[in-house]
């Protein structure tokens, strides 16, 4: 499979519950896909105004498609997606979490990566969590051979390389 059918692929799945934008371009390096999701949760009595409980999910995705991902470019690629994740999180007592999630579909990954992206972990709390905090998921897909590498957080959507 060519990393362009699956970026298409990708990109139909996630428009369903995100907000899409193709082609955009982060301190001059290059974003297939970028998707937003942001979801309210609120538990109210009779009224809106006699509210129990509110709270605020959001999800920042940012799908990359290099030939080749090596230490160098998934380095800048790590470094962009979480300055930019992290400028668009605005903790306050409503807010639960923010995953900033980066993919990276590439037709060739160096094997040495393969540790370096297992490893990579990035997790903030705002407040002792009472503002919320933030996870950063990563999944690289290697499409010449069909694995799927992902770090801890981002275990759960290695099944969106299933589907595919």
């Amino acid at each position: 499979m060519t990393p362009e059918e699956v970026l298409e692929k990708l990109q139909k799945q996630y428009s369903v519950y995100y907000d899409v934008r193709i082609d955009l371009e982060h301190k001059s390096m290059p974003f297939a896909l970028e998707a937003d999701f942001h979801s309210c949760s609120e538990k109210y009595v009779l009224v809106k105004a006699a509210q129990l409980w509110r709270y605020e999910n959001h999800e920042y995705v940012f799908i990359a498609a290099p030939r080749e991902l090596n230490e160098e470019n998934f380095e800048k690629y790590k470094d962009i997606v979480l300055c930019e994740g992290l400028s668009r999180v605005r903790p306050h007592k409503e807010h639960m979490y923010t995953h900033i999630t980066l993919v990276i579909v590439a037709d060739h990954i160096e094997p040495s990566l393969f540790r370096v992206i297992s490893k990579t972990h990035f997790h903030k709390e705002f407040r002792l969590s009472f503002h919320g905090w933030v996870d950063f998921r990563l999944v690289a897909f290697e499409c010449s051979s069909g694995s799927t590498m992902s770090n801890r957080q981002g275990r759960k959507l290695k099944s969106l390389f299933d589907d595919i």
